[in-house]
């Protein structure tokens, strides 16, 4: 059982961004998954569960488009502020690396600005909100 939550949200103001952007974030998003966490030695097992197209936060009205990825992490140990701190350093280099490798895909393409990437934190009782 996980005893800890993140949701990974792409969030676009069109159905074509949706389809683009997202779709590749979701391709590579277990790769950096593992990339990231695999000498995370506080990680005992890390897995991407459900796929959503509700999205369970308040986003710009702009923006209508979210699909979201639930992952559950079971850790070794209790978090401490240092453990927390390193873990949401990594979770940052997964949502660069990803956006990275993603204009790099489209270089001399038109890429919708609007486009982002957000990590949230979940606890159990808020995965209804979601859709999850």
């Amino acid at each position: 059982m996980y005893n800890h939550y993140i949701v990974v949200s792409c969030i676009t103001t069109t159905q074509i961004s949706q389809e683009n952007f997202c779709s590749f974030i979701e391709s590579q998003l277990d790769k950096e998954l593992v990339n990231q966490l695999e000498n995370f030695e506080e990680v005992d097992y890390c897995h991407i569960g459900l796929k959503t197209e509700k999205c369970g936060m308040k986003i710009d009205e702009r923006k209508h488009f979210c699909t979201s990825w639930l992952l559950g992490i079971k850790f070794t140990q209790q978090i401490s502020y240092e453990l927390a701190t390193k873990f949401n350093f990594k979770f940052e280099k997964i949502k660069e690396t990803l956006i990275n490798k993603f204009v790099l895909k489209n270089l001399g393409q038109r890429i919708e600005a609007k486009s982002e990437v957000k990590i949230l934190v979940l606890k159990r009782n808020e995965l209804a909100n979601w859709g999850f």
